[in-house]
């Protein structure tokens, strides 16, 4: 419906206007001046409109309270490269052990001087002693033995058979019997031989030696025999498994001393491991070789694997030693892992020597088994752990994470400060470490002024058990800290401080602590709050633009002005009425704006805004009657021809807090009715 501003229908306007906003006017008598009446705007705001359009934000409470609600994810915090294996710098010793000493048969004759060698003569019935045999080996200067049999071998070249008399023995230079032949039996066959043995184990021998005892019987022979030329009588000396405890040799036979010696590398104080899997990392080994022959130094774990396609295999490596010299070497410990093959936890490496010792001969060297080969390990760099199945040490891990409220636009309506005497903020966690942990975080946010404001998490609610928890924030501390942050509620939180995993009255050293943890183990979750309006508002300003004309807050504009005689009048009034039914005091001010948003004038022009008290409410802060007022400011010609090029009127509300009721319940059903009018009168010409 398009209306023209003619004097022919000014009364018709003014009475079209009046019944359109039921405003009690007095008759017009015609006179010389005209008067015309139209609305510029009616609208009815809830509380809902005002502060939260965002509608998945409300959450409608007991008796209709209106609470800001919101879900947001944490994102997780990942254990990452924190946890990682410290060990401490230790020298290990490894000894030689038992090694082998071969040494060659040593073969004496004995001189049967009273038979004619290569003649044909009958062999008398005789008994025959003989002196000592000095001899010498010159394979070792002298030997302790820890295991070894040594044999006396006699061999009879006669046709007659020989019996020995008496053990023979073998003595060394200090007439000390080192072993002691008993042969059984005792005859020796013609043409034949036989042998004794002794054991060796616990003995020493030295080069030099005697054999004693040297006493044979002959039954001879009833008629002639040959005797034959060369060695009559043998004895033959010789040795097997000869393993030595201490030597001083001059020649030493190359030979394997597999897995002689083992050792343990501790590689933390307070970590037990069942398996784990190591990342990355390395460790410097070095080498002494106390023993005076050059050897191969072979070394296996027992306990550390490394990959080996899709299985793993002992970690094992080598290197050469000269005699008493040194070596070193880098251990990569990527890709590894340290596993108990029985089940139990472990706290140290086992590290197995094996010796291969290179042949030697020149001058005598003296060796022992006790000779060691020390291995001095240092950590070159961080040993980060994959993953773990056992007890881990207590570890911290750093959280610095964003918490995005995003509040929505409701929420950033209001400009001033919000008292809130309590809110809800709880965090639910989802915690993939194995471990209990405990949380030293806080939450954070920044002020409009660029300071920032924290809410600690609750001493009672630090604990974080694995799997799903929940810290659950004290109200008046969640009240407080959002009350702080001026202006408005923040559209993010900062959580940041640190986790302790597996703290220290927790951690058990046995089978009952062993858990599961690794590098992308997490604790991550999402905050739930809830912001009920049950509060005092201290400046907070909601604004909101109509198209002039919308009488049915549509939108749209109810009627067309027609401006052609809007600068035919000189004088104006612009008629507010405000009904207020929310618990808080309101202050409003409108602007006339142009299409391209342009101020071109305000109401009331001071700037200054209209107040109405709040609605009454009772002790509880229930709203039980509405405040009602109406608001008359004059404008002159200049005021009044600023509607000519005006579109759009903006609205400002500025809400506090009731008197006398500083925490008021707001609910959905809270209202603000305002409608604005305007009578203009002219002299029509």
């Amino acid at each position: 419906m398009k209306f023209s501003w003619r004097h022919t229908s000014l009364l018709l306007l003014a009475a079209l206007s009046l019944n359109c906003f039921k405003e009690p006017l007095s008759p017009v008598l015609p006179t010389w001046d005209a008067t015309a009446t139209f609305p510029l705007g009616s609208r009815t705001y809830t509380l809902a409109d005002l502060i939260a359009k965002d509608t998945t934000l409300l959450k409608i409470g007991t008796g209709s309270q209106i609470t800001f609600t919101k879900s947001a994810q944490v994102a997780p915090t990942y254990v990452n490269d924190l946890l990682s294996l410290s060990p401490k710098d230790t020298s290990v010793q490894l000894q030689l052990g038992a090694f082998s000493v071969t040494s060659p048969d040593q073969r004496k004759p004995i001189n049967i001087s009273w038979l004619p060698q290569g003649q044909t003569v009958p062999v008398p019935d005789t008994t025959m002693n003989f002196a000592d045999i000095q001899a010498r080996i010159n394979v070792f200067e002298n030997i302790t033995l820890k295991s070894g049999t040594i044999s006396l071998t006699v061999e009879n070249n006669l046709p007659v058979a020989m019996e020995v008399q008496s053990p023979i023995r073998l003595l060394d230079p200090q007439g000390n019997v080192v072993a002691t032949f008993v042969f059984n039996p005792s005859t020796i066959p013609a043409r034949g031989s036989r042998t004794a043995n002794d054991d060796l184990a616990a003995k020493t021998v030295d080069s030099d030696y005697r054999i004693t005892g040297l006493q044979f019987h002959t039954p001879g022979s009833a008629a002639p025999v040959a005797i034959p030329t060369g060695d009559l009588l043998v004895v033959i000396l010789s040795t097997s498994n000869l393993k030595a405890t201490q030597a001083t040799l001059a020649n030493i036979p190359a030979q394997r001393l597999a897995d002689n010696d083992t050792a343990r590398l501790r590689f933390d104080d307070s970590t037990l491991v069942k398996e784990l899997y190591l990342k990355n990392g390395s460790l410097n080994f070095s080498f002494r070789n106390n023993v005076a022959v050059p050897m191969t130094f072979k070394f296996r774990f027992s306990d550390l694997q490394r990959r080996s396609g899709s299985s793993y295999t002992p970690y094992e490596d080598s290197l050469y030693l000269a005699p008493n010299g040194a070596g070193s070497m880098l251990l990569n410990l990527a890709d590894t892992r340290i596993k108990s093959f029985d089940g139990s936890l472990i706290r140290t490496l086992g590290v197995l020597g094996t010796v291969v010792i290179l042949p030697t001969s020149g001058q005598p060297v003296t060796i022992s088994q006790t000779d060691k080969v020390i291995i001095s390990v240092t950590k070159n760099s961080t040993i980060v752990i994959d993953s773990a199945v056992g007890v881990v040490r207590p570890t911290w891990v750093n959280v610095d994470t964003k918490l995005r409220l995003n509040l929505g636009k409701g929420v950033q309506k209001f400009s001033g400060q919000l008292n809130l005497p309590a809110a809800q903020l709880g965090l639910t966690t989802t915690s993939s470490l194995g471990f209990p942990a405990d949380a030293y975080v806080k939450i954070g946010a920044r002020k409009v002024t660029g300071d920032s404001v924290f809410l600690q998490i609750p001493v009672s609610q630090r604990r974080l058990t694995p799997g799903q928890d929940v810290i659950q924030f004290d109200g008046a501390e969640v009240g407080r800290f959002l009350s702080q942050l001026v202006s408005k509620l923040p559209d993010s939180l900062r959580i940041y401080g640190k986790i302790l995993v597996n703290p220290s009255d927790v951690y058990t050293p046995s089978p009952a602590g062993v858990a599961s943890v690794g590098s992308n183990s997490s604790v991550a979750g999402s905050a739930n709050i809830s912001i009920p309006l049950n509060l005092g508002i201290v400046g907070g300003i909601v604004r909101d633009t109509l198209v002039i004309g919308d009488t049915l807050a549509n939108g749209k504009k109810g009627f067309t002005i027609d401006k052609t005689y809007i600068d035919r009048y000189n004088f104006g009034k612009v008629y507010i009425e405000l009904e207020n039914g929310l618990p808080a005091e309101i202050a409003f001010n409108l602007a006339l704006l142009t299409k391209t948003w342009t101020n071109l004038l305000t109401v009331p022009q001071s700037g200054q805004m209209i107040h109405l008290s709040g609605a009454r409410v009772d002790a509880n802060g229930n709203v039980v009657a509405s405040s009602k007022s109406t608001a008359v400011i004059e404008l002159n010609q200049q005021e009044v021809s600023q509607y000519n090029p005006s579109e759009f009127v903006a609205f400002s509300i500025a809400l506090n807090t009731s008197a006398g009721s500083p925490t008021v319940q707001f609910k959905t059903d809270n209202q603000v009715r305002i409608r604005v009018w305007t009578q203009v009168s002219g002299r029509i010409k």
